[in-house]
């Protein structure tokens, strides 16, 4: 549930734009899927994956400063949209947490991140967490993050069907002024 809708993400907009395009919604859900693989999106969750190793392969502590002092990112962490903390990430760790997955992951690792970087846990940190408790291998949080989405984007791909109208928006250059080439003279 926590997945199913976020608005026009990146996904959401590409189902719609697809589908406006009079394609079929198994097409459409194609659509989402490709756009949900990059790592700006729902393939954000390998990567979280792979920093929750990095984390609990030592001291969470001095793992997370380190990273911060090298200035290395920290993948699952810090929304576009959720400045101040993604709400679907403090729900499922909130719920990993009462299902008792290890308090390291869903309590002591998002805190000290907070503390040290100011960013806060995304929903992509937290299917990472989920996929770990469940002995998932890594790359598991795309395709549950996919799962759960799917119910929204053909709710999306059934509202623009009835729209029956094509997106096309307009695109206005902003390169550089028209003239003379940049390319240099042959001799």
């Amino acid at each position: 549930m926590l997945l199913a809708e976020h608005e026009l993400n990146a996904s959401a907009y590409t189902v719609r734009c697809a589908t406006s395009t009079d394609i079929n919604l198994y097409d459409a859900t194609v659509a989402g899927l490709a756009a949900l693989k990059g790592p700006r999106h729902g393939g954000a969750g390998p990567l979280a994956a792979r920093l929750l190793d990095t984390l609990a392969a030592g001291d969470i502590a001095t793992n997370i400063r380190e990273r911060a002092m090298l200035g290395e990112d920290f993948h699952g962490f810090g929304h576009a949209v959720y400045e101040n903390g993604d709400p679907r990430a403090e729900n499922l760790l909130a719920a990993l947490s009462s299902a008792e997955a290890d308090p390291r992951l869903t309590r002591d690792a998002p805190r000290l991140v907070q503390e040290t970087t100011g960013l806060f846990p995304t929903i992509d940190y937290a299917l990472a967490v989920m996929t770990r408790m469940l002995g998932l291998p890594v790359g598991h949080e795309t395709a549950i993050f996919a799962i759960a989405r799917t119910a929204g984007w053909i709710a999306h791909a059934m509202e623009q069907q009835t729209a029956q109208q094509l997106i096309r928006p307009r695109a206005r250059y902003t390169g550089p002024a028209a003239g003379r080439s940049q390319i240099a003279d042959p001799i």
